[in-house]
């Protein structure tokens, strides 16, 4: 779990726009005014809208206010959106929104909420721990996006735009340094080339010189992170009507974050040990040799104006490649421990034509998708050797889409929107395990194979239809309200690290949600809610083999969701500089309404646990989804003679506990984390801040999961403080 507010900058445009956008629609363009909070465009429905005008729940956060968070990658991404979670296991990030999300972190399953970066999906969990080197904005939106966004949105879809490039010439550096010895260091520059070409270029790199705790067996620092990436944007104006942006990226991060583990609680290891030293220690016989995670990738982006629509044509590939040492015992014996290697590429092509009258506004498009993933992992115990083994699996997976929505503008203060969606999944897995040294059978001995199995089992077809109906009116040219119905879906999938079980089925989400939305006292003062009930069934969650190796993927349960958020932006007097305070709440009510067929644990008295079977976890809270979240962000900009001017940023959140496991037996306690930052800017040339994160250095955890061999808990960051130059040209 993460912190859980969004902050600002100060009082620059970019702030203010994104907290005026409260919990509605997604940051585009903010339009400069004398006064108030600013107004937002937005693209939610991927056309260009006012952000008050936009039937959905969204939070939308600006450059600079990441920058003024001091988040740099995106698992910090539940601190700018109070029902978000992020987990983080074997350095792969996985999105809860409002409760829903994905267990798996494996190669293939793409999760409930879709990640786009420029309109490319990311599909595997391992590629969405990245850093915001140049970050225009992120926007997160809530709830299914089934129709304009597809298959694996059923919990919602969060967007990562960056930036353009520009004929102007400008450089941004920044360089920081931190304790545990950490240092950052940044760069944006961008130029013309010629009068038709502009190009980028963004280097971010991170290198953490001390963890933060340490093997208590082997001696090394543990919890720890560097990181490099490289990014580029070249823009082709080819005419007035026709623009062509190509993109390139790549990063290597290496960094035992979420691999490393320690005892969970007053849980014991399989040897009866409890934890030693902090939660930020471990006690593992497993060096971290080899952790990293390398992704690369290149998008076209064609856009073209008929005068009567715009067709936009995007052509993306992209591969991950992450590999990691993995202890999963925890103890200094070599029960078990894994080394697990993944490599998925994936080629996307979409085409997004959209127009509109005066009474309708419209679109229309396809989408293909291609990804082979792959996943390999190497069993190793001294203990019980016969276990030994090498397995590798690969799936395939292509889909195809077709997809619809339109707004008919019933009067000048009446829209009803309704779209379509048909997609087609077909998935195949191929795999196989052979003996190690130290198993029985010689080594490379084959011990099993899909190949022996029906084809019914290793190769599935899902087909869906996802829908959105929406009816929206302007009660007053300040308040605006929605009602809406949608239908998302997430694919049924293979697991890659247990090839042989047969696929589950796509689960599904049926949401009915209203919501209100104002400007009032002339923009100085912005009230948003909304409420909502899901219907979610075919829930695809995750459970550990009986053996402690592997994880299996089962339809376990049906649930029901319930909540609502509340979010209040104002700009109230101040005699000198400018107040920006908003406050957050979000309150979700997950609870499966069946799930009769559970598998938990009990602790074992000799330790590690004992699984139990048939056990009926219905009625028990839903995983990853704290009931009450709540914040408060106050931004005071302020002039201060020849230090120019003084940014200070208060920054406070609460998440309620929650449960790892569907058997509510290990709980994440309630956090309140605090964060602050001082930024002077004597010229627009440069600035200082110092910040500190965590400042009441609160405990808790990014990661908790459960097998025979115990309770494994992987650290969130303790307090961190630090300085930052930067430097504008």
């Amino acid at each position: 779990m993460q912190s859980r507010v969004l902050v600002s900058g100060g009082l620059k445009a970019g702030a203010l726009t994104v907290l005026a956008a409260a919990a509605i629609p997604v940051a585009a363009q903010a339009q400069s005014d004398s006064s108030g909070i600013e107004t937002i465009t937005v693209t939610a429905d991927r056309r260009t809208e006012d952000v008050q005008k936009v039937p959905m729940s969204v939070t939308a956060i600006s450059a600079d206010v990441i920058k003024a968070s001091g988040l740099t990658v995106s698992s910090d991404l539940p601190a700018l959106s109070p029902d978000l979670v992020m987990d983080n296991t074997r350095n792969s990030i996985t999105p809860y929104i409002r409760g829903v999300g994905t267990q798996s972190g494996t190669a293939g399953d793409e999760g409930s909420v879709g990640i786009y970066v420029d309109g490319v999906l990311y599909a595997s969990a391992s590629s969405n721990l990245f850093s915001f080197n140049n970050i225009q904005r992120v926007e997160v939106l809530k709830g299914p996006q089934g129709t304009l966004f597809g298959r694996n949105t059923t919990g919602g879809v969060i967007q990562i735009i960056t930036r353009d490039p520009s004929q102007t010439q400008s450089a941004d550096i920044s360089l920081g340094y931190g304790n545990f010895d950490t240092v950052t260091a940044s760069l944006y520059a961008t130029t013309g080339v010629t009068d038709d070409i502009a190009t980028d270029l963004s280097v971010f790199v991170r290198n953490q010189g001390q963890g933060w705790g340490k093997n208590l067996f082997l001696g090394n620092d543990v919890n720890f992170d560097n990181e490099f990436a490289i990014r580029s944007k070249t823009k082709y104006d080819v005419d007035a009507d026709t623009s062509v942006v190509l993109s390139l990226d790549y990063s290597k991060q290496y960094s035992d974050f979420g691999n490393t583990r320690t005892q969970f609680g007053t849980s014991r290891s399989l040897n009866g040990q409890s934890r030693l030293g902090t939660i930020y220690d471990t006690d593992g016989n497993m060096p971290v040799t080899d952790d990293h995670n390398e992704t690369m990738g290149a998008a076209l982006v064609v856009k073209h104006d008929f005068s009567w629509a715009t067709l936009t044509s995007t052509t993306a590939y992209r591969t991950y490649q992450p590999i990691t040492d993995y202890d999963l015992d925890n103890t200094p014996v070599s029960y078990t421990s894994a080394i697990t290697f993944e490599k998925t590429r994936t080629l996307q092509q979409e085409l997004l034509l959209t127009g509109g009258t005066d009474w309708l506004d419209w679109v229309a498009g396809a989408f293909y998708w291609d990804e082979p993933s792959t996943y390999g992992q190497t069993l190793s115990s001294t203990t019980t050797a016969s276990t030994n083994s090498l397995q590798v699996a690969t799936m395939t997976t292509s889909s195809y889409a077709v997809f619809g929505q339109a707004t008919a503008h019933i009067t000048s203060d009446t829209s009803l929107t309704g779209g379509l969606r048909y997609t087609t999944d077909r998935r195949h897995i191929v795999g196989t395990t052979v003996a190690e040294a130290g198993n029985p059978s010689p080594v490379g001995t084959l011990i099993r194979t899909t190949a022996t199995l029906p084809a019914s089992q290793t190769s599935r077809t899902f087909s869906q239809i996802t829908y959105r109906v929406t009816l929206d009116h302007s009660f007053t040219d300040s308040i605006f309200g929605y009602l809406t119905t949608s239908r998302g879906f997430k694919s049924g999938v293979f697991s890659l690290s247990s090839p042989y079980s047969a696929a589950v089925n796509p689960e599904v989400l049926i949401d009915y949600e209203g919501g209100l939305k104002s400007d009032l006292f002339d923009r100085m003062l912005q009230v948003n809610l909304a409420g909502f009930y899901y219907r979610y069934s075919n829930i695809q969650l995750s459970a550990v083999n009986p053996n402690g190796i592997g994880i299996s993927v089962l339809n376990a349960a049906s649930a029901q969701v319930k909540g609502g958020e509340f979010d209040v932006t104002a700009l109230p007097p101040v005699e000198v500089g400018q107040l920006l305070v908003r406050a957050q709440a979000s309150y979700v009510d997950g609870v499966y309404t069946s799930f009769p067929k559970g598998v938990g644990y009990a602790p074992n008295p000799a330790g590690g646990n004992t699984q139990l079977t048939a056990a009926d976890f219905s009625g028990n809270r839903m995983i990853r989804t704290p009931q009450w979240s709540t914040s408060l962000s106050l931004d005071y900009s302020v002039p201060a003679g020849k230090l120019g001017t003084v940014d200070l940023n208060l920054l406070w959140s609460y998440a309620g506990d929650y449960y790892w496991d569907p058997e509510n037996r290990t709980k994440q306690p309630a956090v309140n984390l605090v964060n602050a930052q001082i930024g002077i800017s004597p010229t627009d040339k440069w600035e200082v801040r110092l910040f500190g994160r965590n400042l009441l250095d609160e405990k808790y955890y990014t990661n908790v999961s459960s097998s025979t061999q115990g309770d494994g808990a992987s650290p969130a960051a303790p307090r961190t403080f630090g300085v930052e130059l930067d430097l504008h040209y």
